[in-house]
């Protein structure tokens, strides 16, 4: 609960939510002139998500809030003192759930915050009868910040492997663009290797998009499976 608290409260996490507000802005595509349809806002919004630039910084953004946090304290000999405190479980999976957590409330945030500010820009320019999409626009934001949770994941995974936190901040982005590669160069019928599709699936997931949930839960707990033991083990050598 102490890492989530420092995840989420963290310098590095408003950073992040700062910049998912501003990655998103750059995406924007805005519109200014006459009565706009019900619910702009968010449909402007729903499209930055998966425009290039914020495709692009995604990977970025995600490892900021909390994906160093376990080689920062080993390397810095602050983890012993917190052994004193807990179990060796309970401190690698509260390193895990913040790494996740962490960026996954950071896009997410950054997509919300945005909302309530074209809201206010738009509204009053925006035909009546709004408020339809917003359960479909609630979904994207989540899965934006669900892919950033599994990068993150992924970043701190590599970071305790090599015990490096470049590892953290580059491999996320390497094999990120290496699935963008491999879908739009060579594979384009294996659309759920397209991390854009994860964000926003133009194919068919199941009735509610439940293959593409299922996607996510199979994922982040591989991954975290996967990031506790590698924890685990170091701490063996603390």
């Amino acid at each position: 609960m102490e890492d989530i608290k420092r995840a989420l409260g963290g310098r590095n996490f408003w950073t992040a939510m700062l910049a998912a507000s501003a990655v998103l802005a750059m995406g924007t595509k805005f519109v200014w002139s006459g009565e706009l349809e019900a619910d702009s806002h968010l449909k402007i919004l729903m499209e930055a998500m998966k425009s290039d630039i914020t495709v692009f910084m995604l990977p970025i953004i995600a490892v900021l809030p909390y994906t160093t946090a376990f080689v920062d304290e080993v390397s810095s000999g602050f983890g012993k003192f917190c052994l004193l405190r807990t179990n060796r479980f309970s401190y690698v999976a509260g390193k895990a759930a913040g790494a996740w957590i962490g960026a996954a409330a950071a896009l997410t945030g950054g997509a919300f915050l945005n909302s309530f500010i074209y809201w206010l820009i738009f509204s009053p320019m925006e035909a009546a009868g709004g408020g339809g999409i917003w359960g479909e626009f609630v979904a994207q934001a989540i899965r934006l910040g669900m892919t950033g949770g599994l990068l993150a994941l992924l970043g701190t995974c590599l970071a305790v492997w090599m015990m490096s936190n470049y590892m953290a901040y580059i491999a996320p982005f390497v094999i990120y663009y290496f699935l963008i590669m491999l879908k739009e160069r060579y594979f384009e019928g294996i659309y759920c290797i397209y991390p854009k599709e994860w964000i926003a699936p133009e194919h068919y997931w199941g009735d509610g998009s439940i293959g593409l949930t299922l996607f996510f839960i199979a994922w982040t707990l591989f991954l975290g499976i996967v990031c506790v033991r590698m924890m685990y083990r170091r701490l063996e050598d603390v």
